[in-house]
């Protein structure tokens, strides 16, 4: 049988269910690879990307926050991306 592990970091996003930071994929949990995931995110609801279907009907959903915390019982933050008061999409 195959071995399940837990990853060590989890991630929390306003309107988007839960997730996991995969640091081979997104780098360490660093605020500045957070803003860049939550930006990558919000450009790949624009016509043509992976998206698209999530802002179709309405429009672009941009996260007010995201959070990158231990995946413990302490869930201690380790980073945070708060929405800027304005966002050129």
């Amino acid at each position: 049988m195959g071995r399940s592990t837990t990853l060590k970091y989890a991630m929390i996003m306003t309107g988007v269910n839960g997730m996991t930071w995969d640091c081979k994929s997104y780098g360490k949990p660093t605020a500045e690879n957070l803003e860049k995931y939550v930006m990558a995110y919000i450009n790949s609801q624009k016509v043509g990307g992976s998206n698209e279907h999530l802002s179709r009907d309405s429009h672009i959903h941009i996260p007010r926050y995201a959070a990158i915390f231990l995946n413990t019982n302490g869930r201690t933050i380790v980073a945070e991306w708060h929405q800027p008061m304005f966002l050129v999409v």
